[in-house]
């Protein structure tokens, strides 16, 4: 969800809405559907790999589930 919201302003939303969903009018949908929400359901070791210069993906992204498996002690 928070990849939706923070796209930057002079990207051509209306693709990302329609093939993703809208963080507004979806959000229980996307919030279903997000690895995030279901990270402590994770119970064995999982990679996460993150370009620190990948313009799509801010690493925020990356860092909210790796938060979750500290927590849990599966990093």
């Amino acid at each position: 969800m928070t990849f939706l919201t923070n796209l930057p302003p002079y990207a051509f939303l209306a693709p990302y809405y329609a093939r993703v969903g809208h963080p507004e009018a979806e959000k229980e949908l996307l919030r279903s559907r997000s690895p995030l929400f279901k990270a402590e359901q994770i119970k064995v070791p999982l990679l996460l790999a993150h370009g620190a210069n990948d313009p799509g993906i801010k690493p925020v992204e990356s860092g909210q589930i790796m938060s979750v498996l500290k927590r849990n002690n599966i990093f």
